[in-house]
């Protein structure tokens, strides 16, 4: 009778793990989950992974700062010290040879959320807030789509 009720209590907490989880997103990644948490900040742009199968990925933006960003997502294999820089804007020429400009949210103020789903094909990707300065000033991160 014991070990029946021990048995039970495990396969409890088994069922209660495998549906336990935030249903707002939060904490682990599930397998085949494809959203990427972005936050924005003076001046990080922060991705909660830095991988994904590739497919169509919803990415869950979150600007904690205090100044207006933009999320601008990248194909390029350049390093961020490489990528062509309009001088007179300084910003990132994002339709320079070697750069595909693949989506964006240009907008997104202080305090507010918003989502961008894109299907991204493998390749490797830059992140970035391309207001003037932001880039090299650190908002950027490298994503890798398998």
């Amino acid at each position: 009778m014991r070990l029946g009720r021990v048995l039970l209590i495990g396969a409890s907490l088994m069922v209660l793990g495998a549906c336990g989880g935030n249903p707002a997103g939060g904490g682990g990644q599930a397998a085949g989950d494809k959203t990427v948490a972005v936050t924005l900040d003076e001046f990080h742009l922060k991705v909660d992974r830095t991988a994904i199968p590739a497919g169509n990925v919803t990415f869950d933006i979150d600007n904690k700062g205090t100044e207006k960003h933009e999320f601008v997502i990248l194909r390029t294999d350049l390093a961020v010290s490489a990528l062509p820089t309009d001088a007179a804007t300084n910003k990132v020429q994002e339709e320079a040879t070697g750069i595909v400009h693949v989506d964006e949210i240009d907008g997104v103020d202080a305090g507010q959320q918003k989502q961008l789903s894109v299907d991204l094909k493998p390749g490797t990707y830059l992140l970035v807030c391309n207001y003037p300065g932001h880039v090299h000033g650190g908002m950027v991160a490298q994503f890798v789509v398998s």
